[in-house]
């Protein structure tokens, strides 16, 4: 759905990787799933990196070159605590539940549990969800608002003003962050 959505508001979407277990069928000049494409060479993927405009990924290794580029970039990763503070990005974590209750993580949570393995969260009784396509599609269009410097609306800023000062105040926050960029 994010997909078609880029391509109905003119964007090119070349989706990327080695690992993509099944090719994503979309009839359009604007769409390239280049992760199945017989012309795919470690080269061109630097390059697409170096030259997109705006760069979606699940912070796979590649997509620094984007960030060294400075191209703006939408990050889908765990653990919320290793966000790329220093970059011109915009991320979103997964859902994070705990087990017991079914109840969704706080934000001061997400930042306590910020492990790099899911063994961790399952020791801790957390259970972890991938964003739904819907939640998926919502994410970019606020990426996409980011990315042409369009207002987000106050509520968002908001948010945006409570959760830096609940990073800023973290225990772990020297640890992970020395610098931030005023896009982050």
């Amino acid at each position: 759905d994010a997909i078609k959505w880029l391509i109905s508001k003119d964007y090119w979407v070349i989706r990327m990787g080695k690992l993509a277990s099944k090719e994503i069928k979309i009839d359009s000049d604007k769409y390239i799933d280049f992760s199945f494409s017989n012309n795919k060479t470690d080269l061109i993927d630097i390059w697409l990196f170096a030259k997109c405009n705006a760069c979606i990924t699940t912070s796979s290794g590649p997509d620094q070159i984007s960030i060294y580029s400075k191209k703006p970039v939408m990050f889908m990763i765990m653990p919320l605590m290793h966000l790329y503070s220093f970059s011109n990005s915009f991320t979103f974590s997964k859902n994070l539940v705990w087990k017991k209750t079914g109840k969704k993580l706080t934000v001061k949570e997400y930042l306590d549990h910020s492990y790099t393995m899911t063994k961790n969260y399952e020791e801790k009784g957390i259970e972890i969800f991938q964003p739904n396509e819907e939640e998926i599609l919502e994410y970019v269009k606020e990426f996409m608002k980011f990315f042409k410097n369009e207002k987000l609306n106050l509520r968002d800023n908001k948010k945006q003003i409570k959760f830096w000062k609940l990073l800023r105040n973290h225990q772990d926050f020297d640890k992970y962050h020395n610098k931030i960029h005023p896009n982050a």
